[in-house]
């Protein structure tokens, strides 16, 4: 199976064709490799970082199993259940129902992501720290272009 068609099937998504190409190519670990977090070829974590796409809006039970140890392991590490799936639907709100996809990132400070209905795959950059969404001026092949000028100034 093709990776795009496994992260398609975990997800229940379709990613654009030019996404598609990119993580289907037989030397996107390559790029993988040179880019670190930039732009994200494993299938596994393509996955992970999306899974918003696989959860449901107003339930918490993935992190909550009922039981008391569980309530107890939820409140320690997420808090509240309320102030939980307040976050929860926010995320769907922010993330989901606009269908942004995430990509990659800067090793925290941002997260690099796409629209899953835009076929140009315009590359976004979202801003950790600040909570603001920045268009980056390319799309898809110029952000590997411009990952690939970057990766070169710093060899």
């Amino acid at each position: 199976m093709k990776p795009s068609s496994a992260v398609e099937n975990a997800l229940n998504v379709s990613l654009p064709k030019k996404y598609c190409n990119l993580i289907d190519d037989e030397n996107a670990d390559k790029l993988y490799d040179r880019f670190t977090t930039y732009i994200d070829t494993d299938v596994v974590s393509i996955i992970e970082s999306n899974r918003g796409y696989i959860l449901e809006r107003d339930s918490i039970d993935d992190l909550d199993d009922g039981t008391f140890w569980g309530s107890l392991k939820r409140l320690f590490i997420h808090g509240s259940r309320k102030n939980l799936l307040k976050q929860r639907q926010s995320m769907f709100t922010e993330w989901i129902e606009p269908r942004h996809f995430i990509i990659g990132g800067d090793y925290g400070e941002g997260m690099y992501f796409i629209k899953l209905d835009d076929p140009e795959c315009h590359v976004y950059r979202f801003d950790l720290e600040t909570g603001k969404t920045r268009k980056k001026p390319y799309g898809l092949s110029k952000y590997i272009n411009y990952l690939d000028e970057l990766s070169q100034k710093n060899t």
